[in-house]
């Protein structure tokens, strides 16, 4: 369904239910082999080679460094395609990780988590091929949605806070007004 859709790629990921972002604590893993499992069923299911299945680990905030590598070598093992290992939590081990692997590597970076904040430039030099920034839009979304209803219920109205809101035809254009007003 992912690829009809046209998406190009999927973490498969080894924690437990229920989930929680990779940067807090309380998460839990399924077993190695049940791991294995998810990336091999991926990969047998996939369609076209270039749908990427990345193999991802939450396995550092609750194993440590060193089974987190052995967690991703099983799941390049297995078939991923490109490796993830969430939430290193030192510059070194950012160093690190491209070089264990012999499959890109993916990294998730933004401001704010566990992971030292490092360039995409650095990123890249280090051997990264791929990076993720998860939340930043829907973190600057609560922070301006925030604003807006504070200038609305201190002031009656949102002008003090005017250079938050897009123009009314920038709105129009991205909820794609004319097709859904049958104009286009």
């Amino acid at each position: 369904m992912f690829e009809a859709a046209g998406i190009k790629g999927v973490h498969i990921e080894d924690q437990s239910f229920p989930k929680r972002c990779g940067h807090l604590e309380g998460k839990s893993l399924i077993p190695k082999d049940s791991m294995c499992r998810k990336i091999e069923s991926a990969v047998k299911a996939r369609r076209a080679d270039d749908f990427l299945i990345i193999g991802r680990t939450d396995a550092i905030a609750i194993e440590g460094f060193d089974m987190a590598i052995s967690r991703a070598q099983s799941m390049v093992e297995a078939g991923a395609d490109v490796v993830f290992i969430e939430a290193p939590e030192s510059a070194e081990q950012v160093e690190l990780i491209p070089g264990l692997f012999d499959v890109p590597v993916l990294i998730n970076m933004f401001p704010g988590g566990k992971t030292p904040y490092t360039s995409p430039d650095l990123l890249e030099r280090l051997g990264y091929r791929y990076m993720i920034v998860p939340s930043d839009i829907q973190r600057a979304c609560i922070q301006a949605t925030e604003l807006v209803l504070r200038s609305i219920i201190e002031n009656g109205n949102s002008e003090s806070v005017s250079n938050l809101l897009s123009p009314l035809g920038d709105r129009d254009r991205f909820v794609d007004q004319d097709q859904w007003l049958g104009e286009s």
